[in-house]
């Protein structure tokens, strides 16, 4: 029997049936992670012996594969190839009456994304020049960061309890203030529809592997399709309540590396608000492990 003719005979009551033409339709999606999934494939039942029928139906199809949200999170990490990196910011620290005051700090990191060392050095206003906080970002650390104040001459140890802490006064905490370790989370799929400033994203939930790692019960970031970076986040805490609301936009490419020139941090039980512009961003500088210990830390730059 030919291929053909065994397909003939499919459908209720042997009816013939014939495609014209037999469609088989493969969509490749290139994506931060490649994925690919198949269209149903419809033939149309032959006029002859069902007259009265004009639509398509499915002769067969292939199960939907959504894109798995773990290697979409793995995408986003990888894009990141520097070795090291530095740039400036300027802080924007809007109170609920609208009032601003401005911070800048210059931002330096060593290693990759998630597994990396972080150093934050504010430079402006004079009353915060000098203070710096040191991260250690990676798996299984459970000291990770640490807080140099000059008034006091002074290194401390921020504890677990502290991360939920607002960094000097911003809507950042100091939490935020790190970079995530992506083992620290597990990942599910949630959505594939929700646009972004414009762009198609795959909304993802992120929980906790356990509940020291993070500040936060869950999260949900949104990842565009087509290129593979968070540009929103909603951060909820231990009652299950909106905390605090990411946005990163402006995105740009620098030596093949994505970054937002803009971000924003809001705390919607608070009223406020803090946006951060990055500027002087630089990759592979030849940055060295000890400029990224306690001792580094108290040498004001």
């Amino acid at each position: 029997m030919r291929k053909h003719d065994r397909i003939s005979r499919l459908g209720p009551g042997n009816p013939q049936r014939s495609c014209n033409p037999l469609l088989v339709a493969f969509t490749l999606g290139f994506i931060p992670l490649i994925w690919s999934h198949i269209q149903v494939v419809y033939c149309q039942p032959h006029p002859a012996t069902h007259p009265l029928t004009s639509d398509l139906r499915p002769l067969t199809s292939f199960p939907y594969l959504p894109p798995d949200a773990r290697k979409i999170m793995e995408g986003v990490y990888r894009q990141d190839t520097s070795r090291d990196s530095s740039w400036r910011a300027v802080m924007d620290v809007r109170d609920k009456k609208g009032v601003v005051r401005q911070k800048q700090f210059i931002f330096r990191k060593l290693g990759s994304l998630g597994d990396s060392k972080t150093l934050v050095r504010f430079t402006d206003p004079p009353e915060v020049r000098g203070v710096g906080l040191l991260s250690i970002n990676r798996k299984g650390v459970s000291e990770r960061q640490w807080m140099y104040t000059p008034a006091i001459q002074r290194i401390r140890r921020i504890a677990p309890q502290e991360r939920s802490r607002k960094f000097l006064g911003t809507d950042f905490t100091n939490e935020d203030m790190a970079e995530r370790v992506l083992d620290d989370f597990e990942y599910r799929l949630i959505g594939m529809s929700d646009l972004m400033d414009g762009r198609k994203t795959y909304k993802i939930e992120a929980k906790p592997v356990a509940s020291d790692r993070t500040q936060y019960k869950f999260s949900y970031l949104w990842v565009v399709q087509d290129l593979p970076y968070v540009v929103h986040a909603e951060m909820y805490d231990a009652r299950g309540r909106v905390a605090r609301i990411y946005h990163a936009a402006d995105l740009d490419r620098i030596a093949g590396i994505w970054i937002a020139r803009r971000v924003e941090m809001t705390t919607p039980s608070e009223g406020t608000r803090t946006i951060l512009k990055i500027d002087d961003v630089r990759f592979n500088l030849g940055l060295k492990p000890d400029q990224f210990t306690q001792q580094a830390l108290e040498k004001a730059e």
